[in-house]
């Protein structure tokens, strides 16, 4: 057997997959998803994700942002490896697994769009921020005995589905969705979330007039004047019950509501200040990227209301 031939392994293919379904990852995050049991100094991960690359499954990009390290009491700056699987390399794995007779196991990568490969640096971070988010989501969904049926889909940096341009001409192109159901007393309630992750290189201000008001908005035009809009919430939610099978009897009764992580706790608190200027101020939703990580169902999401800042769980 090739080298390539004997890299796809059940283990291997779910790697694959993975990077694939998230789109951009670093060896941590490959770790945290399938080596746990390793210790942490073990070069196991990195030395499969160059392989896997090196027989073309998946390429390889690098992100300087946040890679400083201190040497010798110097500060040096240190590349981080990003993995992603391009068309080339879905090709590739594709052929292979025909080759195999096995070309059935590529189905679940076909619902995954390819990522776009003309990032820069300093938007990657950006993807692998949103990564950990979604990562974060999943993993304490699993371990919950309340919240059941977790279903994201990546929209960034634009996606046909819910990239809108409302009256005040700004467009809408959140960086996720987010679906869940949640027991509660006895029964099950789902809810639905757009998801915008915030590394602080817009200004508050900035953020208020090109996500918080476009998104007010939007949510307004969607309650008012659905029937002479282009994608209103109501239909966008129910081309994603239809098409991502999430089985919601009344796709059109889900609330609007926006989660907006940030990389600092500051930001977010500067952001929800500037809820307070927008219409329903209600819908958005604040946390920063440690609290999301340590855990998204906690009581860590700041909403702005009447009587001040309410600190809350999702929903």
């Amino acid at each position: 057997m090739s080298t390539p031939t004997k890299l796809l392994t059940p283990r291997n293919l779910d790697i694959l997959f993975d990077i694939c379904r998230f789109r951009f990852t670093t060896t941590q995050q490959i770790r945290a998803l399938h080596f746990e049991h390793l210790e942490p100094d073990s070069e196991a991960p990195r030395m499969l994700l160059y392989r896997l690359c090196k027989a073309g499954f998946i390429t390889k990009t690098q992100t300087y942002a946040q890679s400083k390290h201190t040497v010798d009491g110097l500060t040096v700056t240190k590349p981080r490896p990003v993995w992603y699987l391009s068309r080339k390399c879905r090709r590739s794995l594709k052929r292979q697994l025909q080759h195999l007779g096995r070309i059935t196991e590529y189905d679940r990568f076909e619902a995954h769009q390819p990522p776009s490969e003309s990032l820069s640096d300093q938007n990657l971070p950006h993807e692998i921020g949103l990564t950990y988010i979604l990562m974060s989501f999943e993993e304490h969904a699993a371990h919950s005995h309340d919240i059941t049926d977790l279903w994201w889909l990546r929209t960034s940096p634009r996606h046909p589905l819910t990239s809108v341009t409302v009256a005040t001409n700004a467009t809408i192109n959140p960086d996720a969705l987010l679906f869940f159901r949640k027991r509660k007393a006895g029964k099950t309630y789902p809810y639905f979330f757009y998801i915008e992750y915030e590394r602080g290189r817009a200004t508050a201000k900035q953020y208020l007039r090109d996500k918080l008001e476009p998104y007010a908005e939007y949510f307004r035009a969607s309650k008012e004047n659905a029937s002479r809009m282009q994608k209103p919430f109501a239909e966008v939610a129910a081309t994603c019950n239809e098409r991502y099978d999430l089985r919601l009897a009344h796709p059109e009764k889900l609330l609007f509501r926006v989660l907006t992580v940030t990389s600092e706790h500051k930001h977010a608190n500067r952001l929800l200040q500037m809820a307070a200027n927008v219409r329903n101020p209600k819908v958005f939703l604040f946390a920063d990227l440690a609290g999301c990580r340590a855990n998204p169902f906690r009581p860590i999401w700041k909403q702005h209301s009447p009587s001040g800042t309410q600190i809350t769980t999702l929903p």
